[in-house]
């Protein structure tokens, strides 16, 4: 590895054990996350306590970090329907090769926690570009129950623990 590639790796914040990210992991959210606007380089962690889960951390902001899940894993397949215009705004031709996730919100009991079908998360992952697209529909969609399954007992509050704005 040069000193240049050394140089470009990014550190993973403290509570991820300060992991040392290449240039190529970084998924590049050029509007930033709502409503988060200003980190704009986050890194997908993926662990196996908390599968199908993962982290979506900002690279720049030690204390910032989604919990998120694609929607077919949390909530079934056709779930998230996504049109070609919406997967070529990250540059996509396919609805297929985008990697869609959605953000979870950890409620104070696993079965309280919901992830927001309004607010999708959009990944290239060749490009390592990311968009958080707005979909129309009812605001409760916003809040869509997790339910009390296997997948929402894998959820504890302190797995939800975020920066909130103030």
């Amino acid at each position: 590895m040069s000193t240049r590639q050394i140089a470009d790796i990014a550190r993973l914040p403290t509570q991820f054990g300060g992991m040392a990210v290449r240039p190529d992991e970084i998924i590049h959210f050029d509007q930033g996350i709502m409503p988060f606007t200003e980190a704009k380089r986050f890194v997908l962690v993926r662990h196996e306590d908390i599968a199908p889960f993962a982290w979506l951390v900002a690279v720049d902001e030690s204390e910032l970090a989604f919990v998120v899940g694609r929607p077919e894993d949390l909530l079934g397949s056709g779930v998230m329907e996504l049109t070609p215009e919406e997967v070529a705004q990250v540059h996509l031709v396919n609805p297929e090769d985008c990697l869609t996730l959605l953000i979870v919100v950890v409620g104070q009991y696993p079965t309280e926690s919901t992830v927001n079908l309004l607010a999708p998360l959009l990944i290239n992952p060749l490009l390592g570009l990311g968009k958080q697209i707005v979909c129309a529909g009812d605001i409760e969609m916003c809040c869509c129950p997790l339910g009390i399954g296997a997948i929402a007992a894998q959820l504890s509050p302190e797995v939800g623990r975020a920066k909130v704005p103030a």
